[in-house]
């Protein structure tokens, strides 16, 4: 899991980044931009994980948003529903980060 800012570059030894794992490592990043932070490059790189071992931040904040919908309306939310709020988000955040 990190949550360090994705504009600091921060890696870790290649070693100490696989230290202790099973044969499938997973990696929570929650920082969002960039989406594709120096840990991400480097695990699914150059360490070959694969990226459906990867929960970027965007992910994360998508699913928080679902959660926090569901649980403020009690109830769970119809698969359209869930469906479209996630294309709303990913079509801003898109946008939003296309000229950067």
């Amino acid at each position: 899991m990190s949550t360090v800012p994705g504009s600091a570059g921060a890696r870790l030894e290649d070693e100490r980044l696989l230290e202790e794992q099973e044969d499938k490592p997973v990696l929570l990043d929650a920082s969002y931009v960039p989406s594709d932070t120096a840990l991400i490059v480097q695990l699914t790189g150059q360490l070959g994980v694969p990226s459906s071992h990867v929960a970027r931040g965007l992910d994360l904040l998508i699913a928080q948003g679902i959660f926090g919908c569901q649980l403020w309306m009690g109830k769970t939310l119809p698969a359209p529903c869930i469906e479209a709020m996630e294309r709303a988000v990913r079509e801003a955040y898109a946008q939003q980060h296309a000229s950067k």
